[in-house]
């Protein structure tokens, strides 16, 4: 099984530290947990947090240098004092092959390290625009939930900690696995990494009704076309009040979000069926075989029996996790997203 260690140094979020853990290494019912996953500080014993109790670990530094996956939870101060053996055994770690996650403000502890010079990085908003000045040497994104430049994740913190282990046990266990795993936190499956955090935004109203109960329906009919003066009228709104108010609660437009729901679902079957790839492809919606690949190829980055020959490691419903933006396609082969009389969403 594979192997990952959290790590949590004073003022550690607990957030973070339990997120992580609720991913990674939860006892699934069907597939057990995803990853072995142990809590490490600089030295085991007593670790102060932020929200006035403490955490036991059992473990040193040396369950970091050893893990296949290192994740460094965040801080409060965004920017703590990290003792050199804690910035070293990091660097190890990444010479030797393991993944690191950076949740949060844990990305100032990377950025001690100097593994994130020259690479794209996220963080929370509140102190993306510390991190870029503290550390010019990094492009700070503060824009999106997640980012990975070339085996370093960096998540926008708290709830982005789950996106981003979803993400990882997606890849590593498989699209079925990491399902099992968001079902059993009680949380959404797939979020795009993309997604802008809520900086400066108006919190939405209460998910019932609306807008909400049509995306509960749409993803229980992947297979039906949609239309989306059809899917305003459900929602009994107008079709600028719905795209508005779709917009404002996913982050992007009704089509955007059909289309990440499709290929998703799409991902889920070639990874865990027999399923004729054909077959696959209707029952996520798309009317043919060339808009199923289409669409799939270029948003995941390999056709759709690539994809299944490669396994779950093939590439992720939206590549934002390489390290590079990807929107929806502008101009999507027809009858993949939703459609309207008037034109695109």
């Amino acid at each position: 099984m594979s192997t990952a260690t959290i790590l949590a140094l004073p003022d550690v979020v607990p957030l973070d530290v339990t997120a992580a853990w609720q991913i990674l290494g939860a006892d699934l019912p069907r597939a057990g947990a995803p990853y072995r996953v142990r809590v490490c500080g600089e030295h085991p014993g007593f670790v102060p947090t932020r929200s006035g109790f403490g955490l036991h670990v059992d473990a040193g530094l040396e369950a970091l240098t050893g893990a296949d996956l290192a994740v460094v939870a965040g801080t409060l101060p965004a920017d703590p004092v990290v003792g050199a053996p804690v910035l070293e055994a990091l660097r190890v770690a990444h010479r030797r092959g393991t993944v690191i996650v950076a949740i949060g403000t844990g990305a100032f502890v990377l950025a001690r390290t100097g593994l994130l010079d020259g690479r794209r990085a996220t963080t929370h908003w509140w102190h993306a625009a510390d991190l870029a000045r503290r550390y010019p040497r990094i492009n700070v994104d503060s824009h999106v939930l997640v980012v990975e430049d070339d085996r370093i994740h960096t998540s926008a913190g708290l709830t982005s900690a789950v996106d981003v282990c979803l993400e990882i046990v997606r890849r590593n266990r498989g699209a079925a696995i990491a399902d099992e795993a968001a079902r059993y936190a009680v949380v959404t499956g797939h979020r795009s990494a993309g997604r802008p955090q809520p900086a400066d935004r108006p919190v939405p109203e209460a998910a019932a009704g609306g807008a909400a109960e049509v995306r509960e329906w749409m993803l229980c009919h992947l297979d039906q076309p949609m239309n989306l003066d059809e899917l305003a009228t459900r929602a009994l709104m107008s079709r600028r009040q719905f795209t508005r108010r779709f917009r404002a609660e996913a982050g992007v437009s009704p089509r955007q979000w059909l289309l990440a729901q499709r290929l998703a679902e799409a991902q889920r079957l070639l990874d865990g069926t027999a399923e004729p790839v054909e077959s696959i492809g209707r029952r996520c919606g798309f009317a043919t075989p060339l808009a199923f690949r289409t669409n799939f190829k270029q948003v995941v980055g390999v056709s759709p029996s690539r994809y299944r020959k490669a396994g779950p490691s093939a590439g992720p419903v939206v590549d934002i996790f390489r390290g590079r933006r990807r929107e929806a396609p502008a101009a999507p082969v027809p009858a993949v997203g939703v459609r309207s009389a008037r034109g695109a969403p």
